[in-house]
């Protein structure tokens, strides 16, 4: 008798299991990016549709589990709100923080991209560790995290949420610097169509700054939470171990 209660209570829940499955693969899901643009992870196109190698690894990844899941960019700051109280069920391209391990569900980073500082030509050393940021006044953007420089005692200034009105903010010389990521700076610097000419910046990598890894953030609110963060767990690794992940990194140029 109690074995066949401990088989009927397994085959119970294993129903349940299937039917959350089945519940959170049903419906649809609301996902979040930067509403600044995070090129060349995602950003509106010429004709305003949303692109990049989020929505991509999002289509192999939920498009196989029969989840629908419909995409957005308001500001950076009202999409991790949003998170909080499950108006969005996931934010993408997170890097990590104390905080936000503590408030969100963290996948596995699905890429890494390098930190470096960006400057008026002249106005700081072109050979920098982190220990060099503390001489100058550094920028960072609103909402952003820089966990990455984390122990090395630098206090930001952060001016905005958008790259293009902090590139010009260096022009008026409220800071020396700002501190930044090479591939999104690069693809801003095109995107936004600032050239290096007009405003003559510098892009100079932190020598040992480690590589900042990228997550998605999936809400806690969210009754599915569990079962998507697996979901998309599984989904970066075997996107990662087919060789799927590195196709669409080369197709982005994104190397790491």
């Amino acid at each position: 008798m109690f074995n066949f209660c401990k088989q009927y209570a397994a085959l119970f829940f294993s129903m349940l299991t299937v039917q959350s499955v089945f519940a959170a693969s049903a419906e649809k899901i609301s996902v979040c990016g930067d509403g600044a643009g995070w090129p060349p992870f995602h950003y509106r196109d010429a004709v305003g549709h949303f692109r990049g190698y989020d929505l991509e690894v999002l289509d192999r990844i939920l498009n196989p589990a029969g989840i629908k899941y419909e995409f957005s960019m308001p500001p950076w700051r009202r999409c991790l709100v949003g998170v909080d109280i499950n108006q969005y069920q996931l934010a993408v391209s997170a890097s990590f923080s104390k905080e936000r391990s503590d408030k969100y569900l963290l996948t596995e980073p699905y890429y890494s991209i390098t930190p470096v500082i960006v400057s008026l030509k002249g106005k700081i050393a072109q050979s920098l560790k982190m220990q060099d940021l503390k001489k100058y006044r550094v920028c960072g953007l609103k909402g952003y995290s820089y966990y990455f420089l984390q122990g090395a005692g630098v206090e930001l200034i952060r001016l905005h949420d958008n790259y293009y009105d902090t590139f010009h903010r260096l022009n008026e010389n409220p800071c020396h610097a700002l501190v930044a990521r090479k591939e999104i700076v690069t693809a801003h610097l095109d995107w936004e169509k600032v050239k290096n000419d007009e405003l003559e910046l510098v892009i100079t990598p932190i020598i040992d700054a480690e590589p900042d890894k990228f997550h998605m953030l999936i809400s806690k609110m969210y009754p599915g939470a569990e079962q998507l963060k697996k979901i998309l767990d599984e989904g970066i690794v075997r996107l990662r171990e087919s060789g799927k992940l590195d196709e669409l990194k080369a197709k982005y140029e994104v190397y790491k």
